[in-house]
């Protein structure tokens, strides 16, 4: 059976623990891996076996060396990579950077809360994603 895998990119500490933590709380059988930009991305996914592929992978807008779009455009360049889903969550909330992403290939935009039950919200629909269920078999947090 697939374990349900997540990825989290995103360069601000703050944002990967309150991510990390509603999610634990939500789904403590889900893996969770975090990277720090969108170039530490492209390593881990390069690595990564095919079983080992995360279901979703949430990308923040605005990170130093490679950014969410940058990201977007180079996992869309991979056809290795079409099955997963990409979510883009920022503070940068602009109408053209949501259209911008969503041309790249992302299925949502969210803005990112800034409140815990926000984060939340968002864990729970990046979990939909991943067709999570509660007691599904999966590996437990790092």
């Amino acid at each position: 059976m697939n374990k349900i895998r997540i990825l989290l990119v995103d360069d601000d500490n703050e944002d990967r623990a309150f991510f990390k933590e509603a999610l634990l709380e939500i789904a403590p059988t889900v893996y969770l891996s975090t990277v720090n930009d969108g170039k530490d991305a492209t390593e881990f996914l390069e690595k990564c076996a095919e079983v080992d592929l995360p279901c979703v992978i949430v990308i923040d807008y605005l990170m130093p060396i490679m950014n969410g779009p940058e990201l977007l455009d180079w996992l869309c360049s991979r056809p290795e990579f079409n099955g997963i889903d990409k979510i883009v969550w920022s503070t940068a909330y602009d109408q053209k950077y949501i259209d911008g992403c969503l041309g790249k290939g992302a299925i949502e935009y969210f803005k990112k809360a800034n409140n815990y039950d926000g984060i939340k919200e968002i864990v729970q629909k990046v979990l939909a994603y991943c067709n999570y269920h509660p007691g599904f078999d999966s590996i437990p947090q790092a």
